[in-house]
């Protein structure tokens, strides 16, 4: 009675919003001249430098039809001690793990992390054309942490005295 094992392991999943599926795409043109081919240009920057001219290429925005589920896996396991009807210390270890997330990019961070995304730059005769800006799955992510917690209390001036203390680290 005074010492309890739990645990759990689940599973999930999250469905794109219908919009982010079905919504119309649409084409539109970039307006600026400061991007550049990220693969060809060490400096980011348009220059004179070879690879480094501007770009302007189209983005696509909407729905897209590709677009799969976020899953994820967790789970926990803690151990609960309660010597006695007025103290208990609990220590439980969990773990979230999110896979195939949603979300979409702005040009800038398509650009920057070119090499992670090569289909969503479309090249023409090698120049960068079209950027995909449409929601996709992008990333996964991972939590755990460790929580505790203890109670106690004692009989004191006619009455009884009760602590608690709860942590987290994240």
């Amino acid at each position: 009675d005074w010492f309890m094992v739990r645990g759990s392991y689940n599973t999930g999943f999250r469905v794109p919003a219908f919009n982010q599926i079905f919504n119309g795409v649409t084409q539109s043109p970039n307006p600026g001249n400061t991007l550049v081919d990220p693969t060809t240009c060490p400096t980011g920057t348009v220059s004179l430098l070879p690879g480094c001219a501007a770009i302007t290429p189209d983005t696509l925005t909407g729905g897209n039809l590709n677009l799969g589920p976020e899953t994820s896996e967790q789970y926990s396991v803690g151990v609960v001690l309660q010597p006695s009807s007025r103290f208990s210390a609990s220590v439980d270890f969990w773990s979230i793990a999110v896979d195939d997330t949603i979300g979409t990019l702005t040009t800038q961070q398509l650009l920057a992390n070119a090499a992670f995304f090569p289909e969503r730059l479309v090249r023409t005769n090698g120049i960068i054309t079209l950027l995909d800006l449409r929601a996709a799955n992008i990333g996964s992510r991972r939590t755990q942490g460790i929580e505790v917690s203890m109670r106690g209390g004692f009989d004191a001036l006619g009455g009884s005295i009760a602590l608690a203390m709860d942590g987290t680290y994240l």
